[in-house]
């Protein structure tokens, strides 16, 4: 039981230290950049946020519960062709999907974005927040 504990206390150690990051870093975009900019900032985050969670739907619980016994079986190809292929794929496709909408959401909206950012390159940051 101990042993237990001690898992779940670094697995929530883990995500809480990103967590408690991510809030540090929209603080400091808070102070550092104008409100526009910061909203944008957090429009980007909750659009991330939503396509994640999307893409995690129902895959961390397979995982954990279908591949491990396949895989202290020494059942590695029944794994990959069962459960983490098919996961890896849902992830890709829905990274992909969701890359495509961004894309032409932000292409719809260039001038208006880079009429409100004047000072920005609004095609070389579509680019980069697409990937």
């Amino acid at each position: 039981m101990n042993s237990l504990v001690k898992k779940s206390f670094r697995i929530l150690l883990g995500r809480s230290s990103a967590g408690i990051l991510s809030v540090a870093f929209m603080i400091y975009f808070a102070y550092e950049f104008s409100k526009v900019i910061f909203a944008l900032i957090a429009l980007y985050e909750v659009a991330v946020t939503f396509a994640k969670t999307i893409g995690d739907v129902g895959l961390h619980f397979r995982m954990m519960r279908d591949a491990p016994p396949l895989l202290y079986e020494n059942r590695q190809e029944e794994a990959m062709r069962t459960v983490i292929w098919p996961a890896a794929f849902t992830r890709f496709c829905v990274a992909l999907v969701t890359a495509i909408l961004f894309l032409s959401i932000c292409l719809l909206m260039q001038s208006d974005l880079q009429t409100s950012f004047p000072d920005l390159d609004i095609r070389f940051i579509i680019t980069i927040c697409t990937f």
